[in-house]
């Protein structure tokens, strides 16, 4: 026997004399929603409150975003100034470059926190001007962009081919060194960063620090691209870009030690 249809008084068909009840407003989910969204907000304006109210760190932002700078522009051009420079040699120089960037990173990392450790130990430099304690995280930084600014140079105007130069050894050379040199940065820089935020806004902070750096150091390599199009050679604006990054941001880590406390037993100019 067939079911008896549903009554039009259902819950699934109201009447048509009946509205539907309004839907009511959480106000205890609207809350949730608000809190979460400021509790989002918090930390970042924590963060930047910490990093734009202290010169230090302020200095230590602006030196990184240029460091960066030089960095992306190597990344994103080293390998059309390699067709261009040395046609004969491009797969090999790619093979080179691949295993110095690693091994040769991993070992500026590696080297830079040795420096960094010893220069904490010490107490002042001998013009008198102290290095150690602190400032050992910006001093290193600081000599490895302008050491690696000048080794660029010689890298990028050595030409075996049009000029005979230099070799294509030479450059392999000077592209090591570069690296050694460079690459020993970033570590120091974020101890700085972690010494000087609040525990619990480190987190935000170096996202902040991250986005910056990504948006403002991505900038270098298009200008680069903007100065070939309108004419300059390319290794004439691949140069330009990358000397001026490294010692700006060489100049800008100097001035983070000049700004940071010596050690208390030193009798350094800084006090």
């Amino acid at each position: 026997m067939p079911s008896s249809p549903l009554p039009l008084s259902s819950p699934l068909f109201p009447s048509r004399g009946k509205s539907l009840p309004a839907p009511k407003l959480d106000l205890k989910k609207k809350t949730e929603v608000e809190f979460s969204l400021e509790s989002i907000g918090s930390p970042l304006q924590k963060a930047g409150g910490a990093i734009f109210g202290d010169p230090t760190l302020r200095l230590v932002f602006l030196a990184s975003m240029i460091r960066f700078c030089a960095g992306f522009t190597i990344l994103a051009w080293l390998a059309p100034w390699a067709r261009e420079t040395l046609p004969n040699d491009v797969d090999a120089f790619i093979v080179y470059n691949a295993v110095i960037k690693s091994l040769g990173g991993l070992s500026a990392t590696l080297i830079g926190a040795k420096i960094c450790e010893e220069l904490q130990k010490s107490e002042a430099a001998p013009a008198g001007f102290s290095i150690g304690g602190e400032r050992a995280d910006a001093v290193v930084p600081a000599v490895g962009s302008i050491v690696a600014a000048f080794l660029w140079v010689g890298l990028l105007l050595t030409d075996p081919v049009a000029t005979d130069s230099g070799s294509f050894e030479t450059v392999i050379f000077l592209l090591l060194l570069a690296y050694l040199a460079a690459e020993n940065w970033l570590g120091p820089t974020v101890a700085i960063f972690q010494k000087g935020v609040p525990a619990e806004s480190r987190g935000a902070a170096l996202g902040l620090f991250g986005a910056a750096t990504q948006v403002v150091g991505n900038a270098a390599p298009a200008l680069v691209g903007q100065l070939d199009s309108a004419g300059m050679p390319l290794r004439d604006a691949f140069l330009s870009v990358v000397f001026v990054s490294y010692i700006a941001s060489g100049l800008l880590f100097s001035a983070v030690a000049a700004s940071i406390d010596p050690p208390a037993d030193s009798t350094g100019l800084g006090e």
